[in-house]
């Protein structure tokens, strides 16, 4: 009987993490992430990356708000790229290169929140050749505005199962074990 049970709770495990899986491999295709490098690590040019991120996030969240699709938001940013490396560049006093990019993201914990790891799609903006720390969240949905503002609605759009993925308890412990399969996976 003993192993019966622990035969259901191994195989019960297994199905959670299977499904845990799909959730976070479909969670990149929802999510346009925004990424911002400063010019260097200095005091200042890490001041001037977080001014230009709150203009440019400023400008996006109305031009995105009534989007329902990842594609949508980037067609909109795409069309706007012009605009967008002007605001960068006016609030930081510094060239910026701006383009939106498929790019490979780590695990990531903001306040209230945590992303799997996984490519992305984002909007990138370097300023003066991006050479310092970078700054990411997600403009589309706008999350981080979302969480700064405590306003669920930027998570309507995510399935139940992907809003619990993010938000829920011990998310951190169930991405290790989605980054541990993913390599397991690979050898």
């Amino acid at each position: 009987m003993k192993k019966l049970l622990a035969f259901i709770l191994t195989l019960a495990g297994v199905l959670s993490t299977v499904s845990m899986e799909t959730t976070a491999a479909a969670l990149p295709e929802k999510l346009l992430r925004l990424h911002v490098l400063a010019a260097s690590d200095s005091e200042a040019d890490q001041t001037l990356k977080l001014r230009a991120r709150d203009e440019v996030m400023a400008y996006l969240t109305p031009l995105l708000s009534e989007c329902k699709s990842r594609s949508e938001a980037e067609r909109i940013t795409a069309g706007n790229l012009p605009a967008i490396a002007q605001i960068a560049a006016d609030a930081s006093g510094q060239r910026a290169a701006v383009c939106l990019v498929r790019e490979g993201f780590g695990l990531r914990e903001y306040e209230g929140f945590a992303l799997p790891a996984g490519e992305y799609s984002s909007l990138r903006i370097e300023l003066d050749g991006g050479a310092g720390r970078n700054w990411w969240c997600v403009v589309f949905p706008p999350l981080c505005a979302a969480l700064a503002e405590e306003d669920g609605d930027a998570f309507e759009l995510l399935e139940d199962d992907e809003k619990a993925l993010i938000t829920g308890s011990g998310r951190v412990i169930k991405f290790r074990i989605l980054e541990w399969l993913s390599f397991l996976r690979g050898i």
